[in-house]
């Protein structure tokens, strides 16, 4: 079992389906949309390039950190709330 603040790597391969499965990437497109933002103007605030955006809503980016979402949240004027949940 991993101990309390030990760093766990996750392979490149794993990002993209690891930011399906906490649905991140549906909700930043959503609500994106929701504010009449392009993937450009979303760039722009965030101060990144529109293809790291539109990467990262795709879930091909490879480099995915929480900075980095947390800075799409910021620029979105939404927070971030991460909750784990037990397995059934």
């Amino acid at each position: 079992m991993d101990r309390p603040g030990k760093v766990i790597t996750i392979s490149r391969e794993r990002v993209g389906s690891l930011l399906e499965k906490l649905e991140i990437r549906k909700e930043l497109v959503a609500l994106r949309r929701k504010r009449g933002l392009t993937q450009k103007d979303l760039a722009d605030r965030m101060g990144v390039s529109q293809p790291v955006v539109a990467e990262l809503e795709a879930g091909r980016a490879s480099d995915v950190r929480l900075s980095t979402i947390l800075r799409a949240a910021m620029a979105l004027g939404a927070k971030v709330k991460i909750s784990l949940e037990a397995k059934e």
